[in-house]
């Protein structure tokens, strides 16, 4: 699960960035969104693409990274403060648990 925080920025990665994540086991493929310039946008969206849902951790957090999260389908815990988080995280985590063994 990818949580999604209000630490949004706008520096751009340095160019051999992508390589740089081609380890044993990272296809081309599996980061090919990472074009350059690499951006917070399109490394949030690698963290979901490979995650099994998204939380807001944040109240303020990029809407477009949100946009994405929804298009995905995948479970998504929208924001809530505190006092409120802690009673459904755990329900959260075991809806998403119980999807990806549905999948297998």
């Amino acid at each position: 699960i990818f949580s999604v925080y209000d630490n949004d920025f706008q520096q751009i990665f340095h160019p051999d960035f992508a390589t740089k994540l081609q380890i044993k086991g990272v296809a081309k493929k599996d980061i090919a969104c990472l074009k350059k310039p690499i951006t917070y946008y399109n490394l949030m969206r690698v963290a979901m693409d490979f995650s099994d849902g998204v939380i807001q951790q944040s109240p303020h957090v990029n809407e477009d990274v949100m946009n994405y999260a929804r298009q995905l389908g995948k479970p998504i815990l929208d924001y809530l403060p505190p006092e409120a988080f802690y009673s459904v995280c755990t329900d959260f985590y075991d809806k998403v648990f119980e999807a990806g063994e549905k999948k297998e």
